[in-house]
């Protein structure tokens, strides 16, 4: 577990360096994972490896929310100004982005079936 725990540490590092070093406009641990995928896809990584330790992090995802949550109270008096541009925000963009991942998945499916 620590050998696929340190292994994805090591592409979210080097992802954030990346992004750092070219000025890109995305996250780093955005990047690290793009980067983890390739691996993976290429088989220069062993998904048995990471799989442990991705689910362990998957099953405790809301606890990596709670700093986040609480760090926003400090936020409390723009969170209440601000409440329907963040409110409309936050539904749009999950629309968006539901729309446009079924669109790429119906993509893929009519793909593999011509294929």
């Amino acid at each position: 577990m620590l050998k696929g725990f340190t292994i994805i540490l090591v592409f979210q590092l080097t992802g954030e360096a990346l992004v750092r070093l070219f000025n890109l406009p995305i996250p780093g641990p955005v990047m690290g994972l793009i980067l983890l995928w390739l691996a993976l896809v290429k088989g220069w990584v062993v998904l048995a490896v990471v799989e442990e330790i991705a689910n362990l992090l998957l099953d405790n995802l809301v606890l990596l929310f709670v700093p986040i949550v609480v760090g926003a109270m400090v936020y409390a008096d723009v969170l209440i100004e601000y409440w329907l541009a963040l409110g409309l925000g936050i539904i749009i963009s999950t629309l968006a982005g539901m729309l446009v991942t079924g669109m790429i998945a119906t993509h893929w499916k009519r793909k593999d079936r011509n294929a």
